[in-house]
């Protein structure tokens, strides 16, 4: 005998319900996967922006900042470290003026001037 009217009623409700459930989950988990991917771009965009290494320029600035303190290069705007760097503030200021050129260039710093200007401009950098 076949199942009653209610049942079958009741039957086709149920499955109705569990179909509109099971779309509406499909759409929570490509959700999902969207809002993944865009964190993981985010993640990425923010490595890319973030110098390596644990200090950032602000704080080797601080750092370098403290009387008698060996310096510590700071970054590019593209984060990499010059190739050469003086290690104090004497060594700075009597950097030539070709090696206070390529620091200038380096950090996109004007390079006009004498050489004691560009070592001051860098020195304030």
């Amino acid at each position: 005998a076949p199942p009653p009217v209610e049942e079958q009623q009741w039957n086709q409700d149920m499955t109705n319900i569990l179909n509109q459930h099971s779309v509406a989950l499909q759409q929570i988990n490509q959700s999902l996967q969207q809002i993944n991917a865009t964190l993981l771009q985010i993640q990425q965009q923010q490595e890319q922006l973030q110098p390596p290494g644990n200090m950032t320029n602000a704080s080797r600035r601080l750092h370098n900042n403290k009387p008698g303190a060996l310096l510590l290069p700071l970054y590019s705007a593209g984060g990499q470290l010059p190739p050469a760097f003086p290690a104090n503030e004497e060594e700075l200021l009597a950097l030539d003026v070709p090696a206070l050129n390529a620091l200038l260039t380096f950090y996109q710093l004007p390079v006009q001037g004498n050489r004691h200007t560009k070592a001051l401009r860098l020195q304030r950098f």
